[in-house]
């Protein structure tokens, strides 16, 4: 059983949970049934049968599994997505100038960022 669907499954078993129910995983990141990293899993319940209903936006992460253990990582991405290169401007940045080193340079080079979810 993945994992994020095992807390789920755990959580109703203590709290006697009967019927279908919607059970959250926020416990951070784990891999899917796709192979994909997931994570803030939404999951309609029924007996065995566990759909996945919604989870968090996929975001590219900085350095990949760094990223999952060094957040402002995975916020300077963000940043990144919604600010563009706006948000290398000091003005605009709530972070570190060691952070800028993630930022893509000019034609995206030198920076390696991964998409946590499969596109399959």
């Amino acid at each position: 059983m993945q994992h994020h669907k095992a807390h789920v499954a755990a959580r109703a078993v203590e709290n006697d949970v009967e019927g279908p129910y919607l059970g959250v995983s926020w416990d951070g990141t784990g891999y899917g049934l796709d192979r994909a990293i997931w994570g803030g899993e939404f999951f309609r319940v029924d007996g065995r049968d566990f759909q996945r209903v919604a989870h968090l936006r996929s975001f590219q992460l900085p350095r990949g599994e760094a990223a999952v253990r060094e957040g402002w990582r995975s916020a300077a991405s963000l940043m990144f997505e919604i600010f563009g290169a706006e948000a290398t401007d000091p003005k605009v940045r709530p972070y570190s100038s060691a952070a800028l080193t993630l930022f893509p340079q000019p034609a995206w080079g030198g920076c390696l960022m991964l998409w946590p979810v499969s596109q399959a």
